[in-house]
């Protein structure tokens, strides 16, 4: 098994390059592969924000189980409404998913490619777009949620602290829109490390808040073909999901189908087997089980990997056949999951009517 890097080492680099005082370097979409990509999704605000519609007509999305479905319940709102997010995306990342939608550009903290920018000025842009759709024809056209995303959010913290005061500061604000926080798993305790005790309180006490963690892999193998860092960090992953809900955050999981093959599978792709699968799946579900919580895997979602301008240049022939083989991985995980918890009643409700413990 090769080495790989340090996620951790790479992440506290990137932070000396990504945070100016009290901003935060964001990407800039202007001349990038990813723009291309946002178009078809939605537009990009300024060069800095995407505005992006998940559910399209006659589909259906993942995002319209959670976290995004639970923000209609928090803002009483219609679910419609909760269809497109304006998202801000931080310039690193200390990751390389080979599968990733970003620009690798965009990924390294690189000014060139990046704007400084405060939680107060984030907000000004986001409500600009925010009360510019709320009278829309089409509620799908509405924005009530702002996301934090990358990149790899978590890289710095304090930006999610900084940006829940910013909203605190507008009287009603907080109980206008829902604040939607993308992580990694793969920052150790900066969460810990780079907020107070205090700072984290205040977080976890702002009620519409979502925290959607992103598995890379099933196991140590996978997570490092991956992602490119050490097998070892793997287990991180479950003591970085578990410390979040025992702070009594509200956490959702989701885990990319193609992520369950490593680069042994792929030599051998023609041959795997679906038996091989379904143990990976139900190691990887005990694995959650064991060290998250016995509830973890009923709030996990397994959103498909696509191609897009960043990645396709990643995209071998081996690797298209894992693409295709998405639906068979994710209806073999609704299966087990199924069969798991088959006396359970939770497993029939939404995610956020789910325990977290």
């Amino acid at each position: 098994m090769a080495k790989g890097f340090d996620p951790i080492e790479l992440g506290e680099k990137l932070r000396k390059k990504l945070i100016k005082g009290d901003k935060v370097m964001l990407a800039n979409f202007g001349k990038t592969l990813q723009a291309k990509d946002s178009f078809r999704a939605g537009k990009i605000e300024s060069d800095y924000f995407r505005i992006k519609k998940y559910r399209k007509p006659g589909k259906k999305d993942y995002f319209e189980g959670e976290p995004a479905g639970i923000a209609s319940v928090k803002l009483g709102i219609f679910k419609e409404e909760c269809n497109t997010v304006f998202l801000a995306q931080v310039n690193a990342c200390n990751l390389r998913c080979w599968y990733c939608y970003v620009d690798e550009k965009n990924l390294q903290a690189n000014p060139v490619y990046g704007k400084w920018i405060t939680a107060d000025e984030m907000l000004y842009y986001f409500l600009t777009v925010s009360r510019l759709t709320q009278h829309a024809k089409d509620p799908n056209d509405r924005v009530n949620i702002l996301r934090l995303s990358g990149g790899e959010a978590f890289l710095n913290p304090k930006l999610i602290y900084d940006t829940v005061q910013s909203i605190k500061k507008i009287a009603g604000l907080e109980k206008k829109l829902y604040l939607w926080a993308d992580c990694n798993l793969a920052t150790g305790d900066f969460f810990w490390k780079y907020l107070t005790r205090k700072q984290i309180d205040e977080i976890r006490n702002f009620k519409n808040l979502g925290i959607c963690v992103c598995y890379k892999g099933f196991d140590k193998e996978s997570f490092h073909y991956n992602t490119g860092a050490q097998p070892k960090f793997f287990n991180q992953q479950f003591l970085m999901h578990r410390r979040l809900i025992e702070e009594d955050f509200d956490v959702y999981s989701y885990i990319y189908p193609v992520s369950i093959f490593s680069a042994t599978d792929l030599e051998r792709i023609d041959e795997i087997s679906i038996e091989y699968l379904v143990q990976k799946m139900d190691t990887f579900i005990r694995r959650l089980q064991k060290n998250v919580s016995y509830y973890a895997p009923l709030r996990v979602t397994l959103p498909y990997i696509k191609e897009y301008e960043a990645n396709k240049s990643e995209i071998s022939p081996r690797r298209k056949k894992i693409i295709e083989l998405q639906p068979v991985i994710k209806n073999l995980w609704e299966q087990i999951i199924a069969e798991k918890y088959r006396y359970c009643n939770y497993r029939k409700l939404s995610l956020h009517q789910i325990p977290t413990l």
